[in-house]
């Protein structure tokens, strides 16, 4: 084969197998590196479940409604629907749980919650809680975008 300089030099297949393998390293490293931050950001999403759901727990061991900043008992709480479950959406930035719907944050596209999986595009969903004494309904819902 004839060298690309002199006859210590690489050949042209070597200098083409070494790009063709270095390509192909580098497509591996950004195949793994994008697989695990999918992988973080579904680990992410269902933290956020969590999270929702120890709030959750701690509003209605305080008072009968799952909003944080309501402390009306059974009949005073206007946060209840027609089943009497109190109705509420998981705020990740205060970490509270508020009355009513914001942008969505979820940042994986599927989303599980126990053994129920939803589907939404990135930043889209919110969490949707529900409760009613001292059970805890959760669901991944669209958002307010």
């Amino acid at each position: 084969m004839r060298s690309l300089s002199d006859k210590r030099g690489f050949s042209v297949l070597e200098v083409f197998c070494i790009t063709v393998i270095c390509i192909l390293l580098g497509f591996i490293v950004y195949m793994g590196v994008s697989t695990l931050d999918n992988y973080l950001d579904n680990g992410n999403d269902a933290m956020m479940a969590n999270t929702a759901e120890s709030v959750a727990r701690v509003d209605l061991a305080s008072s009968d409604c799952v909003i944080s900043d309501c402390d009306g008992r059974k009949d005073e709480c206007y946060h209840k629907d027609s089943s009497g479950w109190t109705v509420g959406y998981y705020d990740r930035v205060t970490h509270d749980i508020v009355s009513n719907k914001m942008k969505g944050y979820n940042e994986y596209g599927l989303l599980r919650i126990g053994s129920t999986y939803y589907r939404g595009n990135k930043n889209s969903m919110i969490i949707k809680v529900e409760g009613k004494n001292m059970t805890i309904r959760l669901s991944w819902v669209q958002g307010a975008n």
